[in-house]
């Protein structure tokens, strides 16, 4: 069942407050007591912010391992805490911790589902998407085997299908560029580490006249072998460049057998009746 969009790495457990901090509520209710106008409310809210960004802490490092820095997720668990200190509400009795646990993860959940994603994903499928490295590691664990698809989608109680979608989704996750340089290349970006043909080359050779093939081909034609390759240039280069040559004189010779054989008709009417 899909429950959250990203799979916590560590233990799930509520956290709890280090026994030397401050009482939260005692704090917050004293907070709430001051003016908005008061110096002193600004200091007790930096203080219950500084008490507890261990705890957001925490939260933030159950999401590591996923394509996010901890310090990233560290940043946004604190955003969360500083919204949960704004927005709880001393006089309706609930715990602090009890309030802000849940929003700490909310914003951590969000900011996967809205930064890390290279291409919209629905949600889901991220959700799902997020528990099934998780469950497949769990499912291998107790089988000795790594699951198969219908047994992960059981365990996870959605369909095959379902299932292939959330793979699926983790293939678009934060996608990287190849325009962007691969850390300690010197600058050298993925692209010309990849080994795929830089379609450049191809344009250029589209752009060489006809006139500079038919001298390669004749050149073959009298000599029996192909001339040397230059320095710029590769064997399978050349024999593109050959194979287009003689296909551009091919379809030259298919157009001159269908105008004579459109013309001949009527060369003949025309012939036989001037007789």
């Amino acid at each position: 069942m899909v429950t959250s969009a990203a799979t916590p790495t560590a233990d799930s457990s509520p956290p709890t407050l280090n026994p030397a901090t401050p009482d939260n509520e005692h704090l917050l209710r004293r907070r709430a007591a001051l003016n908005a106008d008061d110096p002193d409310r600004a200091r007790l809210r930096d203080q219950i912010i500084e008490a507890n960004l261990p705890m957001a802490g925490r939260l933030a490092r159950r999401y590591t391992g996923r394509g996010e820095s901890y310090d990233d997720l560290a940043q946004v668990g604190a955003l969360g805490l500083i919204k949960a200190v704004d927005g709880y509400d001393s006089s309706r009795g609930v715990p602090f911790a009890s309030y802000a646990v849940p929003t700490i993860l909310g914003g951590i959940r969000k900011h996967f589902r809205d930064t890390a994603w290279a291409i919209r994903v629905p949600r889901a499928a991220q959700e799902l998407g997020a528990q099934v490295p998780e469950a497949r590691g769990r499912l291998a664990q107790q089988r000795g085997r790594q699951p198969t698809d219908r047994e992960l989608a059981d365990d996870l109680e959605v369909t095959v299908a379902q299932l292939g979608a959330a793979v699926a989704a983790l293939g678009v996750y934060r996608l990287a560029s190849l325009n962007v340089p691969r850390p300690g290349a010197d600058g050298m970006d993925r692209r010309a580490l990849s080994g795929a043909a830089d379609a450049g080359y191809t344009a250029v050779d589209d752009q060489l006249t006809l006139g500079d093939d038919d001298v390669v081909v004749r050149r073959i034609a009298a000599t029996g072998s192909s001339p040397p390759v230059s320095g710029t240039s590769t064997p399978s280069t050349f024999e593109g460049r050959v194979r287009r040559a003689l296909n551009v004189r091919a379809l030259r010779l298919r157009v001159f057998l269908l105008v004579a054989v459109l013309l001949l008709p009527l060369v003949l009417v025309t012939t036989f009746a001037d007789r």
